[in-house]
Order: structure tokens, then C-alpha cells, then sequence
């Protein structure tokens, strides 16, 4: 268990975002709600209900639960007409969350395979800059290539 309430880690995926530039309501909410399929009895259909298609396809994008490939899982956010830009944002801004929240615990070994795992999310930032920057502009696409690319050498480090 983590010695931070668990509310603390979507609000700070979120936060991290607004950092970055990105003001969008709906990424936003998107990135609060990242994690509500697999750890909630929250339905797919409630989160359409209440926030319509495109936060519940991201949410859906982003939700791996236990029966998952995790490898396919991780692929699917290079593949642009399988998964929204967001969802690849989200998913690098939310693993960079986890891998940092491991660091802080001393659990460097954890936050290196978590770094590994998943670094082609990085590699997938970079493919698709065209669509960040169609979304969020060029000002915004160069703070996030910035950062993912400043936290990718800090991890390699680990």
C-alpha cells in the first residue's frame, strides 16, 4: 500500500496535464477518471451517461484489467485509429505518475520495470507530434515532447 490517499494520483495526472498546457475539459476529465473501470463497479455506460462518448472511450482506452494482454495493451496507444491522442497523453502522464510514486517509495527496481514495459509509449509521443499538434497546438506539443522526452532520460537512469 502507498502512504498517499489513492484520489491523490488522478487528481496529480490531471494537474500535470494542466502543466503541460492542456486546457481541454474533456481530456481533463478523461484524466481523473483513467482508472475508474478497473478499480470501480462503474460501468462504461454509467461514465456515457454522465460524460458522454468520447471521456468514456478514452476512459475505456486507458482501462486494462487483469485478463489483459499487456503487451497488446501498451501497442494499442501507437495505433492512431484504434486509440484517441489523449488516451496516449493520459496513459505516458499517468505511467510517468506511477513510475515517480515508486521511486518515492524506494522501490527503484518496480519503477524500472515499470519504465520498461512501457517505454514505447514514448516512442509513440514522438510518431504521432502531427496529431498532438492538430489538438492542442505547437506551443502545447513542444512542452510535452519536452517533458516526455526529459523524463524518458531520467528513467533510463534508473
Amino acid at each position: 500500500s502507498w502512504p498517499i490517499p489513492y484520489i491523490v494520483h488522478p487528481l496529480d495526472v490531471m494537474y500535470k496535464l494542466g502543466k503541460l498546457g492542456i486546457t481541454d475539459e474533456q481530456t481533463l476529465i478523461s484524466a481523473i477518471l483513467h482508472d475508474t473501470l478497473e478499480d470501480t463497479v462503474t460501468t462504461q455506460q454509467e461514465l456515457y451517461n454522465e460524460f458522454g462518448t468520447k471521456v468514456q472511450q478514452i476512459v475505456e482506452q486507458l482501462t486494462c484489467m487483469e485478463t489483459d494482454d499487456k503487451i497488446k495493451y501498451i501497442q494499442s496507444f501507437g495505433d492512431m485509429d484504434q486509440t484517441y491522442i489523449e488516451s496516449l497523453i493520459i496513459k505516458l502522464v499517468d505511467r510517468t505518475c506511477n513510475i515517480q510514486d515508486c521511486l518515492d517509495a524506494g522501490k527503484n527496481k518496480w519503477a524500472k520495470n515499470m519504465f520498461r514495459k512501457g517505454e514505447t509509449l514514448w516512442d509513440y509521443i514522438e510518431e504521432r507530434k502531427s496529431e498532438i499538434e492538430e489538438i492542442y497546438g505547437k506551443a502545447t506539443t513542444s512542452n510535452i515532447l519536452w517533458w516526455a522526452r526529459k523524463k524518458r532520460k531520467k528513467y533510463n537512469e534508473i
